[in-house]
């Protein structure tokens, strides 16, 4: 017999196109997909969002638009994450364990309804984390992983971006010359050094010392101008598209972002690097040359010496974190000419 805390995704098969924006059972807890795709015979690709607590299921219709047309695509807002928001969730249930166990019924639940034997498996940032664990826990599942902003070792990783930040400033101050030349700049620049200085990643976690994440490394690595460079986005979420969905979507967002505060914590203390030695499944890696939020240096270390049938790493120089935005055509042709049918591992 089905288990009843898994229902909501009808047995039957549609046909052709589908889009679909739905909230189904997972675990006993209630929680936003969104699938849409031009044909339902096409592979299954489904998102795991970052954060923890920070999806954009909003805006994914602009990531997408060209995956449409190839794959059916399934957007996930996790427990307790934006549309997955409710006012009563018990925040000790979100833990990287439970977010593996959904991972792994949703998986289960799309391959049975669309009579598929495997599906791809995106992950961005804290997405690629749980990803790339779901993925080596239960390997016959999947065709390929997708890692975008690869997460592995936080705590090393902040120290190294720490440093690479102070050296940039440094080098900064050095081509400004003398404050009269520059004042206003110079003194913005040394407020967000002397704010990096004190950051101690170690201590915040220890500490789970959110507000001094974001005043101590968070707010400078802004202030000296490494934020996203998000492109004109082309398509958004129609289910999501009046200003008052739009707001009490953001709404949503930022409280799932805080009841998150103790998941964020539990995945910046993990180190990848120990947990997952080998994988069973191609893997890509796709990585912003310009991301502070993690530290791709160390992103492509892990890769250099990860184990797979097939893995390929590729760099997006005009990108930050959101790569998925940043540079949606090149992303989606990496995808289309790369990951499909593993068009990747064949040359």
């Amino acid at each position: 017999m089905a288990d009843p805390r898994n229902g909501g995704i009808e047995s039957c098969l549609k046909s052709n196109p589908i889009d679909e924006y739905k909230k189904i059972q997972i675990n006993g807890f209630e929680q936003q997909i969104w699938i849409r795709g031009d044909d339902v015979s096409n592979p299954l690709l489904l998102f795991l969002h970052g954060g923890p607590g920070h999806p954009h299921m909003h805006l994914a219709g602009a990531e997408t638009d060209l995956l449409v047309k190839h794959f059916t695509v399934v957007q996930w807002d996790q427990r307790g994450a934006g549309a997955s928001f409710v006012e009563d969730i018990d925040p000790k249930s979100l833990t990287i364990e439970q977010m593996e166990e959904d991972a792994i019924v949703l998986v289960k639940m799309l391959l049975k309804r669309f009579r598929q034997k495997k599906i791809y498996l995106l992950g961005h940032s804290w997405g690629s984390y749980l990803g790339i664990k779901v993925v080596h826990d239960d390997p016959d599942l999947f065709h390929a992983f997708v890692a975008i902003g690869l997460v592995t070792d936080m705590i090393s990783g902040y120290q190294e971006m720490k440093k690479i930040l102070l050296d940039d400033v440094a080098k900064r101050i050095s081509e400004l010359g003398t404050a009269g030349d520059h004042g206003n700049n110079k003194e913005l620049i040394l407020n967000a050094r002397d704010k990096l200085e004190k950051f101690d990643i170690k201590a915040i976690v220890k500490a789970r010392d959110w507000n001094g994440f974001i005043k101590y490394y968070f707010n400078p690595r802004t202030e000296l101008g490494f934020p996203y460079t998000l492109k004109d986005l082309k398509g958004y979420n129609p289910h999501i598209s009046s200003k008052k969905e739009i707001h009490q979507y953001n709404v949503h967002v930022d409280k799932g972002m805080k009841l998150a505060e103790n998941l964020f914590f539990d995945v910046l203390s993990r180190r990848l690097t120990e947990e997952v030695k080998e994988l069973k499944v191609p893997i890509f890696t796709i990585l912003g040359r310009h991301d502070y939020n993690i530290n791709p240096h160390a992103a492509e270390r892990f890769m250099n010496r990860l184990i797979a049938p097939c893995k390929h790493t590729f760099w997006f120089e005009n990108s930050a974190h959101m790569i998925t935005f940043e540079e949606p055509e090149r992303f989606q042709k990496i995808m289309l000419e790369q990951v499909l049918h593993l068009q990747g591992c064949l040359k």
